[in-house]
């Protein structure tokens, strides 16, 4: 059996959480958030192709208006990818995966297709190759999730609980819940055996289409009407325009599959979708600040000072965020930095894209979506 890795690179979203370094015409995945390279950069690098590991040159889906930003960030760390997938409108991460299984189907159809968005830090990229590696191998006939041990109550992530045992080290999904509320997260924290979906899918291209066409035939109809009439030239697939709602794999599949399995992926994993996710990822000094660009922090602590442009000094503060750039100036404290996509609605469309991010944002607690949803139950 061919256990070979095919990875497809999640290159979309507006990364709204990140406003104001991120934004439509530059999401996240095209910035250097969390070291010298840019997301797209490491996140390719870190798959990368070796005499070793069986990895095969990516698929990369990104919007249309964002190829330019791919193929140039690629050129500079000389990756060739198999293929660019430009989507005309964005259609979540469930159309961009049934768009790039049907790629991988021509491209490589035996091996295991590895869903990763390209907004992620890992700081062990050796043990996480080893870890796909060992899922490519024993995936057979499911969709395998990977789990990082929960730090705190998060809402933004889905949870998994493992169950028995399976071969080559997997285990079975008993349940997953996706974006719970605050008091459940805190539910499931406490029970121990719960686990952080990272957001990676791993499994072969084949069983990627059963499960979207059997929970998500929309999406799936959706993406065959995208494949059928796209114009290809060379590697690049330009995907027709196909209407339909936008939705997230987590949501329109993998919370209803029953063909899960998990793996335990100790690797330093962290999503750093917002402001005070890149603070607990950043290196910090004596006092728990990060500092970047012509920042200065006095009598500070726990605050993530960013200056893209002119000084910035924040006195006698704590937990707070203070972002300037070209584009906007932003100041919060850290605990409400998932609410920041909720600006789209508020600042001038010049300014921000409206569309939501579909690799990373979350029903925040108390928007009116969510007042009336009751914890879920646990058992």
């Amino acid at each position: 059996m061919d256990h070979s890795v095919l990875p497809v690179i999640l290159c979309g979203g507006s990364g709204s959480r990140l406003w104001p370094l991120s934004t439509a015409e530059r999401p996240k995945p095209f910035h250097a958030i969390a070291g010298d390279e840019t997301l797209l950069q490491a996140t390719v690098r870190r798959l990368a192709p070796s005499p070793a590991a069986p990895f095969l040159a990516p698929i990369i889906v990104c919007a249309a208006a964002h190829e330019d930003l791919v193929r140039g960030q690629l050129r500079a760390i000389g990756v060739r990818p198999a293929m660019i997938l430009t989507e005309a409108e964005p259609g979540g991460t469930a159309m961009a995966t049934a768009c790039a299984v049907r790629a991988a189907m021509e491209i490589a159809p035996d091996a295991a297709v590895l869903v990763a968005p390209a907004d992620h830090r890992i700081e062990r990229t050796q043990d996480f190759r080893a870890v796909v590696l060992a899922a490519a191998t024993s995936a057979g006939d499911h969709i395998v999730l990977f789990s990082a041990r929960p730090e705190a109550p998060e809402t933004g992530y889905g949870y998994m609980r493992a169950g028995p045992a399976r071969p080559g080290g997997l285990r079975r999904i008993d349940r997953f819940i996706e974006k719970p509320e605050r008091e459940t997260a805190e539910a499931m924290i406490a029970q121990g055996d719960w686990g952080w979906n990272m957001g990676l899918f791993l499994g072969r291209p084949a069983v990627f289409q059963d499960q979207i066409a059997l929970h998500a035939p929309r999406v799936a109809a959706r993406a065959e009407a995208a494949w059928s009439g796209a114009r290809r030239r060379g590697s690049r697939m330009t995907l027709a325009a196909a209407p339909g709602p936008s939705m997230s794999l987590d949501r329109a599949v993998i919370e209803h599959s029953d063909a899960l399995a998990m793996i335990a992926c100790d690797v330093g994993w962290r999503d750093v979708g917002c402001w005070n996710a890149l603070w607990s990822a950043s290196g910090r000094d004596l006092a728990d600040n990060h500092l970047k660009g012509a920042a200065t922090a006095v009598e500070s602590s726990g605050c993530l000072v960013w200056s893209g442009g002119p000084p910035v000094a924040v006195i006698g503060m704590t937990d707070v965020v203070v972002v300037s750039t070209p584009g906007g100036v932003l100041v919060m404290p850290r605990s409400r930095a998932q609410e920041v996509g909720v600006l789209s609605g508020a600042l001038p469309v010049r300014v921000f894209n409206s569309a939501v991010d579909e690799l990373g944002s979350a029903p925040q607690q108390g928007a009116p979506h969510d007042l009336c949803r009751p914890p879920l139950d646990l058992r």
